[in-house]
């Protein structure tokens, strides 16, 4: 199932109430922006994992090994809590963490500068 929300400690009883409610109607429920801090590398890890690129094809676009991609996709789904790499991008996506004219983009992929928070 996932993760189907997230509030920050520092968030007021009426918010956590607010998010409860939401959480057991069913709906999913995240602040304007999770706070994760992705690097400019991570970010660019999730475009081309949003354009469909294999973890080979991502190992030869980075010129790292494919292990080394697997490692980096493991952390990134560990901070965005999601369960595989599908739900990697659905966070991102949510979160505003991917650059959705990447399908588009041939010859390089366009991440945001001084990474972002997703």
């Amino acid at each position: 199932m996932g993760l189907l929300g997230y509030i920050s400690k520092s968030s007021s009883m009426l918010e956590l109430m607010a998010a409860l409610s939401r959480v057991m109607a069913g709906q999913r429920t995240f602040p304007a922006a999770l706070p994760v801090r992705l690097t400019e590398k991570q970010l660019e890890l999730v475009n081309l994992l949003y354009r469909g690129l294999k973890r080979r094809e991502i190992a030869e676009h980075l010129r790292l090994d494919p292990r080394v991609v697997d490692g980096r996709v493991t952390r990134i789904m560990q901070l965005l809590g999601a369960a595989n790499r599908r739900e990697t991008v659905a966070r991102a996506l949510e979160f505003g963490c991917v650059n959705i004219d990447a399908r588009s983009v041939s010859a390089g992929v366009a991440a945001p500068q001084g990474g972002a928070i997703c």
